[in-house]
């Protein structure tokens, strides 16, 4: 009878990740990290990037938002469409409304391994391609754009996403 019951609160256990499972290797299966996904599956605590982190104030600021894990956030294609995407990154500069300037940037592509990931955008300002690092660090609530780099020939580019630009959770 106890293995019985043991076997019945297994197969329970399992069906109720069955559904977890499909969805994580559906919508991860072009990423290849569905296994990082269904392990993530029940905490937010444990699915780094997605939220809204802010820096700054009046007219230096940044806020990134992110949804790696539904591809939920509003942004724009390159024909100015509104479409859902991984995330966005705004940053604003100036010491003014009369010279405030703003670069908001769309995230196409993204890869995570634990509290980092890789990041592809489009830059909002020039339409160039770039790729970035994003380091979430769950105890401070910070994030941490590094290693921003023009992707091509272009040899204009007016991107004002930096390195060391560190933002908090919201």
């Amino acid at each position: 009878m106890a293995n019985k019951i043991i076997l019945a609160v297994a197969v329970t256990a399992f069906l109720a990740l069955t559904p977890q499972l499909s969805t994580a290797a559906r919508h991860d299966a072009g990423r290849g990290n569905a296994v990082t996904e269904v392990c993530q599956t029940g905490s937010t605590a444990a699915k780094p990037f997605k939220g809204v982190w802010k820096a700054g104030v009046d007219f230096n600021e940044a806020v990134i938002e992110l949804d790696f894990y539904g591809k939920s956030v509003n942004g724009w294609d390159d024909d100015g469409n509104d479409v859902k995407c991984y995330g966005t990154i705004h940053v604003g500069m100036g010491t003014n409304a009369y010279n405030y300037k703003v670069d908001d940037c769309v995230i196409t592509a993204w890869k995570a391994d634990g509290n980092k990931a890789e990041i592809t955008f489009t830059g909002g300002r020039d339409g160039n391609v770039y790729t970035a690092t994003l380091t979430v660090n769950p105890a401070k609530r910070t994030l941490t754009v590094g290693n921003v780099t023009r992707v091509g020939d272009s040899e204009f580019g007016e991107c004002y996403v930096t390195d060391g630009l560190v933002l908090k959770k919201k």
